[in-house]
């Protein structure tokens, strides 16, 4: 059962890495501002979400000893500061502000 858990893990984990850099890439350019009963999605899945993706694929790298996931997940767990790095040193110098 581990073997073949192993297998899935290094058979899809860089596809897993591509698709979720471009879900948080498009999360980056394209910010949805929908809110759920007062609850501003863009908020709950960048301080909840993406924080828990990024413990849980810690978790699977460790034991499964692959460093694009754990790249993946130290990305994701620091998605929320990454965003506003961003968007207040790049995103400001190219608007001229």
């Amino acid at each position: 059962m581990f073997q073949k858990l192993k297998n899935l893990i290094d058979r899809y984990s860089w596809f897993v890495f591509i698709m979720m850099i471009l879900v948080l890439f498009l999360n980056y350019i394209y910010p949805f501002d929908p809110s759920l009963s007062g609850l501003q999605l863009e908020w709950l899945i960048m301080t909840q979400v993406f924080p828990g993706l990024g413990i849980v694929c810690a978790m699977v790298a460790i034991i499964f000893k692959k460093f694009n996931l754990f790249v993946l997940a130290l990305i994701l767990y620091f998605a929320l500061w990454l965003k506003l790095f961003l968007a207040f040193s790049f995103f400001t110098y190219f608007l001229g502000v």
